[in-house]
């Protein structure tokens, strides 16, 4: 290859050896890869640039006889660490944010509200007091430490010595438990 870079033709290369025709004739099916694994159109574009990117870097040791097997080579390696990187993210518990409260129909007290809407605030959060006391101690003790001191998913897992799995399946459950016995009240 001469030194001119990727898109030079050196003695003996035809015009569709260069890295301009190679990506022109693989970036239709790159993309499909991608998004045919369930990327949006925008991931899918990402993900082939990406793709490309990598193969442009590394153009001086790709051999033109495997040029289909060498770019799906490279989309695989890409789709494996996405898939890495997004197991990783949902092990480390990111977090949902306390907004999601109100899904359950649940509203955090307001102390800067007028009179008579903080006595409001006070029949609603007995209420939930009392919907509260019906869940079962621990996933009662996971929601008072998400929602009540703001701990993270891992701070709770730490102080109650379980697993962040165990502390998100406990939030989910009594939220799914609280929606139903507020319906169930009104």
């Amino acid at each position: 290859m001469s030194s001119e870079g990727p898109n030079a033709v050196g003695p003996g290369q035809s015009e569709d050896e260069t890295f301009e025709a190679v990506f022109e004739r693989y970036y239709r099916p790159i993309s499909y890869y991608f998004s045919h694994r369930g990327f949006s159109v925008d991931e899918s574009k990402d993900l082939t640039q990406e793709t490309f990117l990598r193969a442009y870097n590394g153009w001086d040791q790709y051999r033109r006889e495997q040029e289909r097997g060498w770019l799906f080579t490279i989309a695989a390696n890409i789709y494996r660490n996405v898939l890495r990187s997004r197991h990783t993210a949902k092990r480390w518990a990111i977090e949902e944010p306390i907004s999601q409260l109100m899904e359950c129909g649940i509203e955090l007290p307001n102390s800067e509200a007028d009179p008579a809407s903080r006595l409001l605030r006070k029949e609603e959060s007995d209420r939930v007091l009392a919907v509260l006391l019906e869940l079962p101690p621990r996933m009662r003790q996971c929601f008072y430490l998400r929602f009540s001191h703001h701990l993270k998913y891992e701070e709770i897992a730490h102080a109650m010595q379980i697993s962040i799995q165990s502390v998100k399946s406990q939030l989910h459950q009594a939220k799914l438990r609280i929606r139903r016995l507020i319906d169930a009240q009104t």
